[in-house]
């Protein structure tokens, strides 16, 4: 993993040429910068766009009248980092070109997401607001908004960091279970159940999840007994066994939850108790 710095600067980068292309109209160095996820939000609630160049507009039609040129001016930016992502803070000014004149429009406030795909840092969310300072006490009007605005924009942006890192470990969990279902097709008969079992111990181990064994067990077509194919908690292979269910009450219980057609069972179990479970393993 490179260094947070050296990240750091990659995503400003990132961040200065989006804007530096948006505002040049260079639409296809604009559009590399965004990922395939991309989502802008402006002031209005209804102004939501998606990784779309024509659709980002909204940006400029905020300011009335016709615009020859635009400059954001006394920019303030700020990164931080969230996770594997960074947080992009900047209040700058706007300043239009009408009739030669160069013309303070606005402050601006800007939040975006940034985060680092197999191509590059990319664009992920950006939210854009125009605080209105119309009223006497503007300045402090304006600390108020930009104030709301960055602790909403804030949980916005954890939650989705939240959501980009679940889909991102469904995504591993998917991968590690495709190496599995793929081995388990290619098999001819259930002596490969060894490889495969060790294979899922070897998954499940690289997710990060500490397991004392993994396997399968074959049932018998009478639903009393099944024969276990497990790794031992160094991932090698335990000679297979026959699991009697219809004699220890903890096997019972797993007979009667199959029976029920239940897909998943749980039963905790420490102690005396989980040693006389293994017992009747043996």
């Amino acid at each position: 993993m490179k260094p947070v710095v050296q990240n750091d600067v990659y995503a400003r980068q990132v961040y200065e040429l989006y804007w530096d292309s948006y505002l040049k109209g260079d639409k296809d160095t604009f559009v590399s910068t965004l990922d395939e996820v991309f989502e802008m939000n402006g002031a209005p609630k209804s102004e939501v766009c998606e990784h779309n160049f024509q659709g980002l507009g909204f940006l400029k039609a905020q300011i009335q009248g016709a615009l020859e040129k635009l400059e954001m001016r006394n920019r303030e930016i700020n990164l931080v980092p969230i996770n594997s992502l960074f947080l992009v803070r900047e209040c700058c000014e706007i300043h239009v070109l009408r009739a030669e004149t160069w013309s303070f429009h606005s402050k601006i406030r800007i939040s975006s997401l940034i985060r680092e795909t197999a191509s590059g840092w990319k664009m992920v969310q950006q939210n854009v607001s125009f605080p209105q300072l119309s009223n006497e006490d503007g300045e402090t009007k304006a600390s108020e908004i930009l104030s709301a605005e960055n602790k909403k924009l804030t949980n916005l942006l954890q939650r989705q960091t939240t959501e980009l890192e679940q889909k991102k470990r469904e995504l591993e969990i998917e991968a590690a279970l495709e190496k599995v279902r793929g081995r388990t097709m290619v098999m001819q008969d259930s002596d490969e159940l060894e490889n495969v079992a060790t294979l899922l111990f070897q998954q499940v181990r690289e997710l990060g999840i500490e397991t004392w064994t993994t396997g399968f067990n074959v049932w018998n077509e009478y639903d009393t007994a099944y024969t276990d194919f497990v790794t031992n908690p160094e991932g090698g292979f335990i000679k297979p066994y026959v699991v009697d269910l219809t004699q220890f009450q903890t096997f019972i219980e797993i007979r009667e939850a199959k029976l029920r057609g239940e897909d998943f069972f749980v039963r905790l179990e420490e102690g005396d108790a989980i040693k006389e479970t293994y017992e009747h393993l043996v």
